[in-house]
């Protein structure tokens, strides 16, 4: 028990030394230096924020002024894609009207060629047809003079 009371007086002198140094006011220049710095501080503090906010504003007009080229570039761009694709279309109808002309043509050379070559062999197979009977014509008369003429030997 004594070492009880020993331990709770010997936390109450703690106590009290420790409240009566809280209790004591700080000397009258350090109260002042602290204050100094303290405005100093947040005079600091000011000049920085300003100057942040200086160049966030800097930063931002660079951004503005760099999305304004970018959307001048992608605009010239596309006006570009657009020439490039109405120049493509216009050689692509070129095209197409050239292929479709020479299809033409050469549908229209070959029924000529077709139509001349089926005239031929109608003119033909007519003339070897009048030859066929002036054939057979010559071959009859053929038969009539030898009949009539007298035999070889006999004259």
């Amino acid at each position: 028990m004594k070492k009880i009371l020993v331990a709770f007086f010997g936390v109450v002198l703690s106590a009290m030394f420790y409240a009566a140094e809280a209790a004591e006011p700080p000397p009258p220049g350090t109260t002042l230096q602290l204050i100094e710095r303290l405005t100093r501080l947040q005079e600091g503090q000011k000049a920085l924020n300003q100057r942040i906010d200086s160049l966030e504003k800097r930063i931002d007009g660079r951004i503005d002024g760099l999305d304004k080229r970018i959307d001048d570039l992608r605009q010239h761009m596309d006006s570009r894609i657009d020439d490039l694709r109405q120049d493509m279309l216009a050689r692509f109808n070129l095209l197409t009207w050239m292929l479709g002309i020479y299809i033409t043509i050469s549908v229209a050379t070959f029924g000529a060629i077709g139509r001349v070559l089926w005239l031929q062999e109608r003119r033909l197979s007519q003339v070897e047809a009048s030859l066929a009977g002036i054939r057979e014509e010559v071959g009859f008369l053929r038969s009539l003079v030898e009949k009539l003429l007298p035999p070889k030997g006999s004259l």
